[in-house]
Order: C-alpha cells, then sequence, then structure tokens
C-alpha cells in the first residue's frame, strides 16, 4: 500500500468518523421537541438538522445528506417507526433540500455572507417544499397509511390556530409557517456554532 493510498484511507476513515459523531448527535436532538403555539401537539421543533448542515459545510454537501440519512437510522434503531416511516420520510426530505440548498450555496460562497444567504436560500426552499410535499404526499400517506381523518386534523388544529378553517388553509396557515419558524431558528443557531465548531471538525 503506498503512502498516498495509506493517507486517503485515514482521510477517509477521520471523515465517517465526524459524520457518525455528527448524526449520533442529530439523533438525540431529534428527541428534544418544543411545541409551537399555532401547530397540534404532535408538531413540534427540534434542532436535529444543526449538526446535519455542520457536516455540509465543514465536510462536503454529501456528508451533509448522510449525516440526514444516518440521523433516521439511529432514531430508527432506539425508536421503532409509529407512523409506517411517514414520518421519518418527510425529515429524511426536508432534511435533504434544506442541506443541499445551503451547503452548495456556501460552496461557491465561503465568507460568512455566503453562509448567512446560503441558510436564508435554504429556508425559503424548504419552505415551498414542505408546502408541496405535506400537501400532495405526506398528509394523503397518513390517511391511507393509518386510517387517519384529515378533516379531524383540520377541526384540531382549527381550535388553536383561527386561521384554520379548512386543508389549504391548514397547509397555507400552519405547516408553512411551521417551516419557516423551525428552519429560521436551525440556521440561527448553525450561525451561531459554525465559527466555534468548524476548527474542530475540518481538523
Amino acid at each position: 500500500m503506498t503512502t498516498q493510498t495509506r493517507k486517503n484511507n485515514v482521510l477517509t476513515t477521520r471523515t465517517m468518523t465526524k459524520i457518525a459523531i455528527l448524526s449520533a448527535l442529530a439523533a438525540a436532538l431529534m428527541w428534544l421537541e418544543f411545541p409551537i403555539f399555532f401547530a397540534p401537539s404532535f408538531m413540534g421543533i427540534d434542532f436535529s438538522d444543526v449538526p446535519v448542515i455542520l457536516a455540509g459545510y465543514t465536510i462536503s454537501p454529501i456528508a451533509g445528506v448522510l449525516t440526514g440519512i444516518f440521523k433516521i437510522v439511529i432514531k430508527l434503531l432506539i425508536k421503532p417507526t409509529s407512523t409506517a416511516f411517514i414520518g421519518e420520510l418527510s425529515n429524511l426530505f426536508l432534511t435533504v433540500v434544506y442541506v443541499l440548498t445551503a451547503t452548495i450555496y456556501y460552496k461557491r460562497h465561503r465568507n460568512f455572507k455566503g453562509a448567512i444567504v446560503s441558510l436564508i436560500l435554504a429556508t425559503f426552499v424548504i419552505s415551498i417544499a414542505g408546502f408541496l410535499s405535506n400537501a400532495f404526499v405526506i398528509y394523503p400517506l397518513y390517511a391511507f397509511a393509518l386510517n387517519m381523518d384529515i378533516n379531524g386534523i383540520v377541526t384540531m388544529t382549527s381550535k388553536i390556530n383561527g386561521f384554520v378553517n379548512n386543508y389549504w388553509t391548514m397547509m397555507f396557515f400552519m405547516v408553512i409557517p411551521f417551516n419557516l419558524l423551525k428552519y429560521s431558528l436551525v440556521s440561527i443557531v448553525t450561525l451561531m456554532l459554525y465559527k466555534h465548531v468548524s476548527p474542530i471538525l475540518k481538523s
């Protein structure tokens, strides 16, 4: 084995170790959910995508995607799905869209302004992606797989959110604001942590 090959293997091992650590941290953060006043109790905000985006920034966009995938795998190993894997599918889809949007932009604009713009762009994109995926895929899948009454969810949501009175107002006034708030908070925490942890992750 040549010196260069050994070096590449070491770098690969180091990279996978970082991804594993960040994935475990992300999975742990999935357990720390915070309810919000305008959405039902089953929708909570967590910061599990912060380690994911840090992996994307400091290693590569693909590393960010792998961290998001492993986050879900670890979570399922600890606690089996209660949503017929639909909740996990939605979480993974939104994570991948968020991390790819932010990190691909940041790789071309590697400065603090670029980081800010990348996270604003990712938050905007995720709000659209979240609306489309929930309206046309996730909620219909819930209704089919779990024999769930969507009208019941609309009624429950309308009691805590006065803007909701049907399926589409639930999408516009609950789902979109939820994702905007969640990923805005994730972006803020990411910016606060990035300068402190990036030297460690890049070493």
